[in-house]
């Protein structure tokens, strides 16, 4: 039961943790979006997850701690940790963040699909790369944060009634 309740405040909260890390500028975008198209709000909330290019990050120029420190990485480290701690345990911390983070991604495809955007050009050519980065960034993120969390909460017990 504490798997299922840490996934889900943490699919909760993907709507708009990146927004607690950006001073709430993809909130207002998605917002903006939104008017106009609700699926396409909801994808904006959904994808801001998954900017934080990994690949990109070691490949190019200089790697600094404020660089990698960003507000989608800072935001999938909060989801993990946050249903790390719902769901105790390392294990389970680490299968908890791995689910959000992967239903996340399954969202984003579904919503982006709805609001009519080309995701052909997501996953081919020159932002394959930027799309794998982003979302071995948020993997990266989430299960680090998972195992943190996981740690913190305390080792999982089962109930007893």
């Amino acid at each position: 039961m504490r798997l299922a309740i840490g996934v889900v405040v943490g699919l909760v909260l993907s709507f708009f943790s990146v927004s607690l890390f950006d001073q709430w500028n993809t909130l207002s975008m998605a917002v903006t979006l939104g008017q106009y198209n609700f699926f396409s709000g909801i994808s904006t909330l959904l994808s801001a997850n998954f900017e934080f290019n990994l690949i990109g990050f070691f490949a190019s120029g200089p790697c600094t701690i404020p660089g990698f420190f960003q507000p989608a990485f800072l935001s999938c480290l909060f989801l993990g940790f946050l249903s790390g701690v719902i769901v105790q345990g390392i294990k389970r911390g680490m299968i908890g963040s791995f689910l959000v983070i992967i239903i996340t991604l399954l969202m984003w495809i579904i919503f982006s699909i709805f609001s009519g955007q080309d995701l052909m050009s997501i996953f081919t050519g020159t932002q394959l790369i930027e799309t794998i980065g982003g979302i071995l960034g948020a993997l990266l993120a989430g299960v680090g944060g998972g195992l943190l969390g996981g740690y913190l909460g305390g080792p999982y017990e089962e109930e007893v009634y």
